[in-house]
C-alpha cells in the first residue's frame, strides 16, 4: 500500500505528445446527459439519460469502433431515468439505481447479457435509494458509494457480489455524505474523487484509493484544478482518464488528467469543445469514448469523441495465494502461458478484450504465468495454488 505521503505531494506535468481528440459518428438518438455507458467484448453501450422530456431514455445503443457505427439493441425495460450507475463483470453489464423521470429515488438493478440481447431485474440494492453516485470493479465484484437521497446525501459504501446477487456493506466514504463523486477502475485498482454538498453549494478536490483487500481507503493528490463535480472518467490499463466537469461560478470545464497508479496526475489534450459535463465513457484497448453529456451552452448533445492514450501496463495477478481460480490482468488480446514447476506447458491462450483471463481450476503448487511479446523481454509471474 502506498503511503499517504502521495497526499501531500501533487506531480502535475504535460502529457500532450501525439495525442488528441477525434469526433466519431453520434449516437442516432436525441442528446442526452447523465446516462451510463459500458464496453464488452470490444463493443461500447449507451442507454438512460435525462434528454428533456426522457422520450429515448430507454433505448439502448452499440458502438462498434470497427465500423464507426451504432445499431439499435433491446430497449432497457426499467423506468426511465437518469444518474443511474453501471459496471461490467464477466462480460454482463449491470445498471443500478438513479433518479426517474417522476422524480423518484430508485434501488432497482438490472443485467444486460449482450450474448442473447435481453434484460433480467436482479435483487433491488440493499442500501437508500440513491443517484449521482461513484461506481468501480474489483476482484469480481462491483462497488458503488455516496450519492444523493431525498433531501440529503450519503457516504456509505457497498459491495455487489454477482454468484449471490447480494450485496454487503463496506466501508464509508471518507470525504463524508456527498454527490457527484466520480469512480473508476484502473485493472484490480479503484479511485473515486470529487463532489459536491447542496444547502450551501461546496465543491471538493479530494481523491482517494480504495483497498478491496483490506476495505480501506488511502487519499492521494487532488484533483489538479481544485473543487469540481460531474467529472468524467475512464479507465485504461494501469492509468485512467478524468476531466470535464462543472465546478465553482458554475463553470463549465474542459481541461482533462491521466491519473496513474501512483497516485500522480499528468495533464492531458483539453476537450475540444467549451465545457462539457454528465458524459457517459467506454474504452477499448488504448482508446477512451467520452459520450453524450451536457455542453457549457446547456445543450444536450449526441456526440461521441475518442481520445488515444498510452496506457500502463503490467501483469497483474489475483487473488495469489489462490484456494480456487484466480484472475490475470494484462494487455487485452495478449498471449498468455502457464507452466508448472517442472517447466511443462499446461495451458496457451490470450487474454480477453479487457485485458483479463480467467485461470483454469489446476492441482495444487506452484505455476509460472508468462506473456511472451514479440520483440520484448518476457513478463512472468509467479502462481501458488493451495
Amino acid at each position: 500500500m502506498r503511503t499517504c505521503l502521495l497526499f501531500f505531494l501533487l506531480f502535475i506535468t504535460h502529457f500532450g505528445n501525439g495525442q488528441s481528440w477525434e469526433q466519431r459518428a453520434d449516437v442516432p438518438s436525441l442528446g442526452r446527459d447523465d446516462g451510463v455507458a459500458f464496453s464488452i467484448c470490444g463493443k461500447g453501450y449507451v442507454v438512460t439519460g435525462n434528454q428533456d422530456v426522457f422520450a429515448e431514455s430507454n433505448r439502448l445503443w452499440c458502438y462498434d469502433p470497427q465500423s464507426n457505427s451504432w445499431t439499435e439493441k433491446a430497449p432497457f425495460p426499467g423506468q426511465a431515468r437518469q444518474y443511474a450507475g453501471s459496471f461490467v463483470l464477466d462480460n454482463l453489464g449491470y445498471l443500478i439505481c438513479g433518479y426517474s423521470s417522476t422524480s423518484q429515488a430508485l434501488k432497482d438493478v438490472w443485467q444486460y447479457n449482450p450474448t442473447t440481447d435481453s434484460w433480467l431485474q436482479l435483487n433491488d440494492f440493499e442500501g437508500a435509494a440513491r443517484w449521482t453516485f461513484f461506481q468501480f470493479t474489483a476482484n469480481g465484484f462491483g462497488y458503488v458509494g455516496a450519492g444523493a437521497v431525498p433531501d440529503s446525501s450519503v457516504a456509505d459504501c457497498w459491495k455487489y457480489d454477482p454468484n449471490e446477487d447480494d450485496w454487503a456493506r463496506m466501508s464509508d466514504y471518507p470525504a463524508g455524505r456527498m454527490r457527484e463523486v466520480v469512480g473508476v477502475s484502473m485493472g484490480n485498482h479503484c479511485f473515486a474523487g470529487s463532489g459536491l454538498n447542496v444547502n450551501p453549494l461546496t465543491f471538493s478536490k479530494a481523491f482517494y484509493e480504495y483497498h478491496w483487500e483490506t476495505d480501506t481507503w488511502t487519499q492521494i493528490a487532488d484533483y489538479p484544478t481544485g473543487e469540481i463535480s460531474y467529472l468524467g472518467a475512464q479507465g485504461v490499463g494501469l492509468s485512467a482518464v478524468i476531466g470535464g466537469g462543472w465546478g465553482e461560478g458554475n463553470t463549465f470545464r474542459t481541461s482533462f488528467f491521466k491519473l496513474s497508479l501512483e497516485g500522480n496526475w499528468t495533464e492531458a489534450a483539453s476537450a475540444p469543445i467549451q465545457g462539457w459535463r454528465g458524459m457517459s465513457t467506454f474504452s477499448f484497448d488504448k482508446t477512451i469514448y467520452f459520450v453524450n453529456g451536457l455542453y457549457a451552452d446547456l445543450t444536450r448533445t449526441s456526440n461521441l469523441f475518442s481520445l488515444e492514450v498510452e496506457p500502463d501496463f503490467y501483469p497483474i495477478l489475483f487473488p495469489n495465494p489462490s484456494d480456487e481460480k484466480g484472475k490475470v490482468y494484462y494487455k487485452p488480446n495478449s498471449e498468455i502461458v502457464i507452466y508448472n514447476h517442472t517447466g511443462d506447458e499446461v495451458l496457451r491462450d490470450k487474454t480477453d478484450f479487457d485485458g483479463y483471463f480467467v485461470l483454469p481450476e489446476v492441482n495444487s503448487g506452484p505455476y509460472f504465468i508468462r506473456f511472451p511479446e514479440e520483440g520484448k523481454r518476457i513478463k512472468e509471474l509467479r502462481w501458488l495454488v493451495r
